[in-house]
């Protein structure tokens, strides 16, 4: 072995183990043979051995480079200063280039085999207790210059999973190969496709399912894309099982408590009583004031819908139907000439007209009352079809009344237009209480005067 100096002493000896320089001098050819071996005292700290190279081993065994027993450092002379925290097991590679000027990056540039569209190169993590595979990172080439994709695979019991893929586009598949937005998350099975939670809150959980929302925390949300094979669904788990809370159809319907909306906007719940907050489907309240509210609902036990207004949650107060104009129908459009159109009978206890004489101007009296009621038939009659089609035959069979024609060439207030189209004709039946009290008064003074004159007659004879 030829031997390395500095001030003419062996490689092996121990004053000089600590020495600031070595150099090391070789001849070509060499006299004694090849080099096989650096070491010092009895450390091999660089060997060859049939073509492998080892740093830190005199048997690189079938590795072409082998370095064990220290950190590795390519431009530093500080490898350690990589590790994670204070691990005295743990073993830096640091690669540290010339940051003399500013844009420069560390390249490490690993060539593989080129064929187009398969692996060019993977690196594998494995435990150094088995020599066990349990990770690994792998570049795949597509075919065309300067360009390719990254994935990364997990170990499930001995088979590799590829988790994650990164296209050249730069979009990540999340169990794809070939995502097609900036993330897709693909899943063959039934479960969740993504979930969100947040550290310490435990009824914080987000979810995307594809199937129902079972087994969430109390609180969480999931959405289900898959409910109806192209409807969404997102469900509020409570403190039973998960359950879809609101459907939207692909037809544009959205449903709340049921999965198949018959309208744009569908609520389903059973109800059994109405009129109270915790019975109502829908509920309407303004902000800050959540004891004043409008209760929308359908009473199943007594098959009727109801609408409830509520005053500091107890009180019933009122409810207003156009209070700013515009006319209310029941069973039909509303005519222009009514505030309330009903397509039917109307029941009441009782009913009140304004008729207070401070209300009123240009007072007179109404006379002539008998002679005018002489042209007014009462009559017997059936609604025809026109009248049906209007909605007005609210009865079947014989009916009686008057003939607003008629009324309305001797009394012609209490004659209205019902509908614009066809200038139907409408009587106001209370209005005739005043015409028939007068008529009664009328025909009273008829017969007081006779009753005058019979008297008279009577003593004369």
């Amino acid at each position: 072995m030829e031997r390395l100096a500095r001030g003419g002493a062996a490689l092996g000896h121990d004053a000089y183990a600590l020495a600031e320089e070595l150099s090391l001098t070789t001849y070509y050819p060499s006299p004694k043979g090849a080099y096989q071996t650096l070491s010092s005292t009895s450390t091999s700290h660089f060997a060859t051995y049939e073509g492998g190279v080892g740093i830190g081993t005199a048997d690189p065994g079938t590795a072409k480079l082998a370095v064990m027993g220290g950190d590795v450092g390519i431009g530093t002379t500080t490898p350690d200063s990589l590790r994670p925290g204070s691990v005295p097991a743990a073993r830096a590679v640091s690669i540290t280039p010339d940051l003399s000027s500013d844009g420069q990056w560390t390249d490490i540039n690993i060539r593989g085999r080129a064929d187009n569209g398969g692996t060019v190169a993977r690196l594998n993590f494995q435990n150094t207790a088995s020599n066990y595979n349990i990770a690994a990172i792998g570049v795949h080439g597509d075919g065309t210059a300067n360009s390719g994709r990254m994935s990364f695979w997990t170990m499930n019991n001995g088979a590799y999973v590829r988790a994650v893929d990164i296209d050249k586009a730069g979009n990540v598949g999340i169990g794809t190969m070939s995502p097609g937005a900036p993330l897709e998350i693909y899943k063959t099975t039934d479960g969740t496709l993504l979930r969100l939670t947040r550290h310490g809150v435990a009824n914080w959980d987000f979810r995307i399912e594809e199937t129902s929302p079972y087994g969430l925390r109390p609180g969480s949300l999931a959405i289900v894309p898959g409910v109806g094979n192209t409807d969404l669904g997102i469900g509020i788990q409570g403190s039973g099982t998960g359950l879809i809370g609101l459907v939207v159809k692909n037809s544009g319907n959205v449903g709340i408590g049921t999965a198949d909306p018959l309208d744009f906007l569908h609520v389903a719940k059973e109800r059994a009583n109405n009129g109270t907050d915790n019975l109502a489907q829908i509920v309407i309240s303004g902000s800050g004031a959540t004891g004043d509210r409008l209760l929308l609902g359908y009473n199943t036990a007594a098959d009727n819908g109801f609408i409830q207004s509520v005053h500091n949650a107890a009180n019933y107060t009122s409810l207003l139907l156009n209070p700013n104009g515009g006319n209310v129908g029941i069973g039909r459009v509303p005519s222009s000439t009514y505030k309330l159109d009903v397509a039917g009978d109307i029941l009441a206890n009782t009913t009140s007209y304004p008729s207070d004489a401070r209300l009123k101007a240009n007072i007179q009296p109404l006379s002539g009352v008998l002679e005018r009621l002489q042209s007014i038939r009462a009559v017997t009659f059936e609604w025809n079809e026109a009248a049906q089609a209007l909605g007005y035959a609210s009865r079947p069979g014989r009916q009686i009344g008057l003939l607003a024609q008629e009324v309305g060439t001797v009394f012609p207030e209490i004659v209205s237009a019902v509908t614009e189209e066809n200038s139907y004709r409408g009587l106001d039946y209370s209005r005739l209480t005043a015409v028939l009290l007068e008529a009664i008064k009328e025909q009273q003074a008829q017969i007081e005067e006779l009753r005058a004159r019979l008297t008279t007659l009577e003593s004369t004879q």
